[in-house]
């Protein structure tokens, strides 16, 4: 077993972390009824506000907000991203009750930080309003809406330096082997396509191109959690280990570029943010569902040439306990993120 630097890791958790090109399986899914159709809409419409708004709050309490190792503006993203995914299915009448569970799970992570901060008054008067809607899709698909203890630690990250399974069983979430299942993931050419449909023809295919090959995804990953300590490979990327304290590092890549890192770990969800190196920023959470027999993992992606990022998701099935590291096949894909001296 290997240890790299950040920025080596956060290369290889680029190809960990890519969402599937492939198509969905057909499946018949009810229709959707106008009243959630209208919570949806409200709700991806009041999630940007709430964004922009617990930004400026943040930035004005940066202690506060990152005080527990946490990242509001990242939770925040990810529910307005889930809102986004979910009204996406619906209009396809693909929307199922584990869609909107993911909602509710994503939304119980910002309700718990609201519940232990004191932010400002608009922010929660946004989200004051964005619950009526969420009780009202939990209500729909007949759901329950997720505790607080149940979504993640109460106060994120335990201290430095006191190991996680001590307070709480991540490995048993986390560890494990996994498969993709291609009818719940993002088709990565359907994505690059709607990325790019406003640009010119010339601009549209290159940067189609590019988005397409960066969304490739593993066909498995496997995961090993012990404490902080966190192990990863795929098929796709030989085995790393790194430590998912909560801290924002900082690192100088050989091009001179400064790159501001924070990998976090809790009960149900490993995120990953790099920002600094142009063309390579970008985010990605794997959260542990259904008690740890599944795996989701969200990714944003920011491209030089689009206002915004590119969001992908993917679903794995836990098909082993074990983590099983020699699933990396080199022979298969040749070594394609950079490397630097460790």
């Amino acid at each position: 077993m290997r240890k790299c630097c950040l920025f080596g890791v956060l290369s290889i958790l680029c190809l960990v972390a890519m969402s599937l090109s492939a198509p969905a399986q057909r499946r018949a899914y009810p229709r959707p009824n106008q009243t959630v159709r209208q919570a949806i809409l409200r709700l991806e419409n009041r999630s940007a506000l709430f964004a922009s708004s617990i930004q400026g709050w943040s930035g004005q309490n940066y202690n506060q907000a990152y005080g527990a190792n946490e990242d509001i503006n990242l939770f925040a993203r990810n529910f307005s991203d889930s809102v986004r995914r979910f009204h996406e299915r619906l209009d396809r009448r693909q929307a199922t009750a584990s869609d909107a569970q993911e909602v509710l799970n994503r939304a119980a992570r910002v309700d718990d930080f609201l519940r232990r901060n004191n932010v400002d008054a608009r922010s929660q008067q946004y989200w004051s309003a964005m619950r009526v809607d969420l009780n009202q899709l939990a209500n729909a698909y007949r759901i329950t809406w997720p505790q607080s203890a149940q979504a993640y630690p109460p106060y994120g990250n335990p201290p430095y330096g006191n190991p996680v399974s001590n307070q709480i069983p991540v490995s048993n979430q986390f560890t494990g082997t996994f498969r993709i299942d291609p009818s719940r993931s993002d088709d990565a050419a359907l994505i690059a396509d709607q990325a790019t449909r406003d640009l010119s023809p010339g601009e549209q295919q290159r940067l189609r191109d590019s988005i397409t090959r960066r969304l490739e995804s593993p066909d498995q990953i496997a995961i090993d959690v012990r404490g902080r300590t966190v192990t990863l490979a795929s098929t796709r990327a030989p085995q790393i280990t790194f430590e998912a304290d909560g801290r924002e590092r900082i690192e100088t890549t050989p091009s001179g570029r400064t790159i501001h890192s924070r990998v976090t770990l809790t009960s149900s969800e490993l995120s990953v943010s790099s920002t600094g190196d142009t063309g390579n920023e970008f985010s990605v959470a794997f959260d542990s569902i259904d008690n740890g027999q599944r795996l989701n993992v969200i990714r944003r992606v920011y491209v030089p040439g689009l206002t915004r990022p590119v969001v992908v998701q993917s679903t794995y099935e836990k098909i082993s306990q074990v983590a099983q590291f020699n699933i990396y096949q080199p022979q298969n894909y040749p070594q394609n993120y950079p490397t630097y001296p460790q």
